[in-house]
């Protein structure tokens, strides 16, 4: 084999005085081998492999410690937060406020009625209302063993709808007014529904759980049918409004026609 001389360094130097033999050199090889010889070269690739291997094992163990994690993580997001008790009784007590408020408006839109046709609906709907109460009462006195207790929502649903009630307006918008506040009252309403069946499965309590789930499916689509009638009513009343003409002209046209 043909036999290179090398330039004078200190790296070669030391490969010829530990191995005793002058280092291969090939040219066309890459650096490593050109610089080493074959033994060094053989140490250098077993070295490489083993800090590859050490590398991978690494990273395989990082990704189990991520999966891990992940998985031990999991239950507490699949399960989230549970369900305050107290933030519940309070939302069952804001509740009932609200459908007792409904109520009374619906009573007072009954007794004050100058359109006969909206009146089977209006009673209708004060039944399934008053329903509604009862089944309120029933979950709160469940959550908080006391269907009289009122919390601070439930005080201020209470204030609304007493502004809503003493509400004055001109006879002819009387059942204008009186549709726009169960607009009002039956947003609220619908959305509370929406709210309690969102919440319904973290409920802790067995038998609570089980009324609400129970109610809400007794409830819902009444709400929105409730919500739906009312606004389209309201439509209906205030398009009457737009299109009817104002008092002064029917009376002179009145007395054109004496």
């Amino acid at each position: 084999m043909t036999n290179y001389n090398l330039p004078s360094c200190c790296l070669c130097s030391g490969v010829q005085q530990e191995w005793g033999e002058k280092p291969q050199h090939l040219p066309a090889r890459p650096l490593l081998r050109f610089c080493f010889p074959v033994r060094t070269n053989l140490n250098l690739t077993l070295l490489l492999k083993a800090s590859l291997m050490e590398l991978s094992q690494m990273a395989t163990t990082h990704r189990n410690g991520v999966r891990q994690s992940s998985s031990s993580r999991a239950p507490q997001r699949k399960g989230q937060m549970p369900l305050g008790e107290e933030w519940l009784k309070d939302f069952l007590s804001e509740m009932l406020a609200v459908e007792k408020g409904g109520v009374k408006l619906y009573e007072k839109a009954l007794r004050e009625l100058e359109h006969p046709e909206l009146e089977q609906k209006l009673s209708d709907f004060l039944r399934q209302t008053e329903r509604h109460v009862e089944l309120c009462t029933e979950m709160l006195e469940a959550a908080a063993g006391d269907p009289n207790y009122q919390s601070p929502g439930a005080e201020a649903a209470d204030h609304k709808a007493e502004g809503l009630l003493s509400t004055q307006v001109p006879a002819e918008l009387t059942d204008l007014n009186n549709v726009e506040n169960l607009v009002l009252a039956e947003t609220k309403d619908h959305w509370d529904w929406d709210m309690l069946a969102s919440v319904a499965p973290k409920i802790a309590e067995p038998e609570l759980k089980r009324m609400a789930s129970k109610a809400i499916r007794e409830v819902r689509k009444q709400e929105q049918a409730h919500l739906n009638w009312n606004e389209q009513t309201l439509t209906k009343l205030a398009m009457e409004m737009a299109t009817q003409p104002p008092e002064r002209e029917t009376a002179e046209e009145a007395e054109s026609m004496e």
